[in-house]
C-alpha cells in the first residue's frame, strides 16, 4: 500500500511534508491512501490527544453535487459535534474522515481494505488510539454499523446519526418508486388542504429516487440489499455499546433500527423531532461518545 500525504487547502502550514491547518485548539492533515479497494481520502483532525487519546472515524453520507475531496467535507459535518463537546468542557477524540468518493458502502474489499490497510495506517499517523470509535450519518450512519457489526474487535463504541437502514428494496423503477412514495405520504392527506399532501409526495418521491442514485452502484442484485439490513443481519456475536439518533419527521423511509436492542445489543435511541439529518449532533451522542461516558438511556429530544 502507498501513502499519498498533503493537498492544497487555503491558509495552512506545510510541516514534515504533511500538509496541516493551524487553528486555535486543532490542526487539520490530510492526504490519500492507495489501497486495494482503490484510493481513499482522509482528513485528520487533532485536538489534545495527551489529553483525550481516542480517535473517532466518522463516515459522511452520499454527496449529490461534486465535491473535491469528500474526507475534506466531511470534517465540516462534526464541527457541531466539537462545539457541543467544548461547550461542556470536554477534550474531543482526534476526528478521522476517510472516504471511498461521493457514494459508496462499507462492504466488499472495502470492508477488508478498512481493517487491514487504513485504519493502521491511520494508527501509524496518529499513533496507537485509547479507544477506537466510529460514526456515520445517513448512508454514512449505515456505514459505521456495517463496521460495527462486522468488525466487532476493532469499536469501542459506535453512533449511527439518521442512519439510512431500510426494509425494502431502495433500487426500484419509477413505477414502484411512485407507489412507495404515496404510501408513505399517505397520513398527510387532509381533504382541506390537499396540497400538503402533494408537497409530501414530491418530497418522499425525490427523496427515494436521491435513495435510489446512492445505491445503485453497491445494490445491484434483488436481494443485495437485505445484507444492509439489521433485521436480517443481526446475530449473536457480541458488539459495543452504540448510540442512534434518528429523525421522527424523516423523508426518507428509515426507521431507527430497534431490532439491534431487541435482540439484545446495548443499543440507546434518542429522538430528533425534524427532517432528515437535522441537529443530529446532539448532547446525548456527545456524551455517550465521550471518553467518560455516562450511562446512556433513550432518550426524546425536542
Amino acid at each position: 500500500m502507498r501513502v499519498l500525504r498533503g493537498k492544497t487547502i487555503t491558509r495552512c502550514l506545510v510541516v514534515a511534508g504533511a500538509l496541516v491547518v493551524a487553528g486555535p485548539a486543532s490542526s487539520l492533515e490530510c492526504g490519500a491512501l492507495q489501497t486495494s479497494s482503490g484510493e481513499v481520502r482522509y482528513c485528520i483532525k487533532r485536538f489534545n490527544q495527551a489529553q483525550n487519546p481516542d480517535v473517532l472515524y466518522y463516515f459522511h453520507g452520499a454527496l449529490m453535487g461534486y465535491v473535491s475531496d469528500p474526507a475534506l467535507s466531511a470534517q465540516t459535518a462534526t464541527s457541531g459535534l466539537v462545539d457541543v463537546w467544548r461547550a461542556a468542557g470536554i477534550i474531543p477524540p482526534t476526528i478521522v474522515t476517510v472516504s471511498w468518493g461521493a457514494r459508496w458502502l462499507l462492504k466488499g474489499i472495502r470492508l477488508t481494505a478498512l481493517e487491514r490497510e487504513v485504519i493502521p495506517a491511520i494508527d501509524s499517523i496518529v499513533g496507537s488510539p485509547g479507544k477506537r470509535l466510529v460514526l456515520g450519518a445517513s448512508i454514512g450512519g449505515l456505514n459505521a454499523y456495517l463496521a460495527w457489526s462486522r468488525l466487532p474487535h476493532l469499536f469501542a463504541r459506535a453512533g449511527f446519526q439518521c442512519p439510512a437502514f431500510f426494509s425494502f428494496n431502495p433500487i426500484t423503477d419509477p413505477q414502484s418508486r411512485r407507489r412507495i412514495a404515496e404510501r408513505l405520504s399517505a397520513p398527510d392527506w387532509q381533504w382541506w388542504r390537499p396540497w400538503r399532501h402533494r408537497a409530501s409526495l414530491k418530497i418522499r418521491l425525490d427523496a427515494l429516487t436521491s435513495l435510489a442514485w446512492a445505491f445503485e452502484q453497491d445494490v445491484t442484485a434483488a436481494d443485495d440489499w437485505r445484507e444492509f439490513d439489521p433485521a436480517s443481519t443481526v446475530h449473536g456475536v457480541a458488539r459495543a455499546p452504540a448510540h442512534v439518533v434518528f429523525d421522527s419527521r424523516d423523508q426518507y423511509p428509515f426507521s431507527p433500527g430497534y431490532e439491534l436492542a431487541k435482540v439484545g445489543y446495548r443499543v440507546t435511541y434518542e429522538k430528533i423531532i425534524d427532517n432528515h439529518c437535522n441537529r443530529v449532533n446532539t448532547v446525548g451522542l456527545a456524551r455517550f461518545l465521550a471518553r467518560e461516558a455516562p450511562a446512556a438511556r433513550n432518550i426524546d429530544s425536542r
